[in-house]
């Protein structure tokens, strides 16, 4: 799974969008239920949109795989889909943060601090949420509330 994220990034960053489709159809046979995949979907639907040096007919090539693969699936549904799952809200507020949707990253990162998805939070992912809230504007005392949650999980973590 991780080889195809990366070969999405790398891909994607090469404006190479059939191989970065591919990716992600690897990534679904994989895991259909990564957390990755729908914000991955959406970043390349945004990268598609924004390319105007693409071919137009291939442009709506690949719109029409990746409806057909992903439906209308966004990011925050897939995030509302796994209520348990910090791996989602992570995945998800990374894939908004990409997308330039900094307040909805802001927003799915601090319910995530709830203790619903205490069960798949692990001192790294908490420490990766609380540097990507930083980066999506929040407010000092959001992020400290958070840092406060995260406190409250990993008592003896000091990185926080």
């Amino acid at each position: 799974a991780e080889t195809q994220i990366l070969a999405f990034e790398v891909h994607l960053r090469m404006r190479k969008y059939f191989l970065v489709l591919k990716a992600i159809n690897a990534l679904k046979a994989i895991d259909a239920d990564h957390p990755a995949l729908a914000p991955m979907a959406a970043r390349l639907g945004k990268a598609l949109d924004a390319d105007e040096a693409f071919a137009a007919p291939m442009k709506a090539a690949l719109k029409s795989q990746l409806a057909k693969s992903f439906g209308d699936v966004s990011v925050e549904s897939s995030v509302a889909s796994h209520p348990e799952s910090f791996a989602h809200a992570l995945a998800g507020a990374k894939g908004l943060l990409a997308l330039g949707e900094a307040g909805a990253a802001k927003d799915i990162l601090l319910q995530a601090a709830s203790e619903a998805r205490g069960c798949t939070r692990t001192v790294d992912s908490l420490l990766a949420a609380s540097q990507l809230l930083a980066k999506s504007g929040a407010a000092a005392e959001e992020r400290d509330q958070f840092a406060a949650s995260a406190k409250k999980a990993f008592p003896l973590a000091t990185c926080f």
